[in-house]
């Protein structure tokens, strides 16, 4: 028998229930159809498994909208953890910050270049967050935001690891080039 993971608790339900029987979250649309894809992608970012949280965020950067301001908002909180709240560690999820990074490249999300930069300063965490940070900002510029330039710019000279500053001015190198 098909079964429908509710998207609040991501409880298994029969294929034909309306209702999550475990937290009472609307299963369907109001029309009886199932809910829109990128609502299950937006609320997949919240998934418990990691793997699942990257995967919606990738599909998000493929057929999602930079028009759309959920899309653009929920791949940008995905980026942004409190460094003075102790829990924010403990939730630290590399795969959807590079996903979420590489998405919001993909989107040409240019209101982004700021949590990109941040995002690739962070010395605290993972590289690959950083040099997906480094590729998102990349694609911005060259779709021509300025922002992504300036941030390249600054991470070049501003960034504490030495890969990131490298990487930077690569970047900014290819951009020249082309």
């Amino acid at each position: 028998m098909p079964v429908r993971y509710c998207t609040h608790c991501w409880a298994a339900n029969a294929w034909d229930a309306g209702m999550c029987l475990q937290c009472g979250a609307r299963l369907v649309a109001p029309d009886g159809g199932d809910l829109p894809y990128i609502e299950k992608l937006l609320e997949a970012l919240a998934h418990p498994e990691p793997e699942t949280r990257a995967r919606a965020a990738t599909i998000l950067g493929v057929i999602g909208s930079s028009d759309d301001p959920r899309v653009v908002h929920a791949l940008l909180t995905a980026l942004q953890v409190d460094p003075a709240d102790e829990k924010s560690h403990e939730i630290h999820d590399t795969g959807l910050e590079g996903a979420a990074a590489r998405a919001l490249g993909q989107l040409h999300a240019c209101e982004a270049a700021a949590a990109l930069e941040r995002l690739a300063l962070r010395d605290g965490r993972a590289l690959a967050s950083g040099l997906a940070a480094i590729a998102a900002l990349t694609e911005l510029a060259q779709y021509s935001c300025p922002e992504a330039r300036a941030s390249l710019a600054r991470l070049t000279r501003d960034a504490g690891r030495e890969t990131i500053r490298h990487e930077a001015a690569l970047a900014l190198g290819l951009l020249d080039v082309c």
